[in-house]
């Protein structure tokens, strides 16, 4: 019966692991740029990089609160 003693207990609140999300996405996006670069050369990598920049500002960010960096 040591169930219902954790279902009276409301939950807690859980670690935030954006911080290391974004690190680890940096790490992953540096190491597939590198990889455009070895395959095909410098400018397909930057236009990789090019696009990726663009689709990043066109997704909402305004459910949290933040605006995308062309609009002020």
């Amino acid at each position: 019966m040591h169930g219902q003693s954790q279902e009276k207990r409301p939950p807690g609140r859980v670690e935030d692991f954006t911080l290391p999300f974004l690190v680890a996405f940096g790490v992953v996006l540096f190491c597939v740029l590198g990889f455009v670069w070895a395959l095909y050369g410098f400018l397909p990598a930057m236009a990789a990089a090019y696009l990726l920049d663009q689709w990043i500002k066109l997704k909402p960010l305004h459910r949290n609160g933040i605006k995308p960096r062309d609009e002020t």
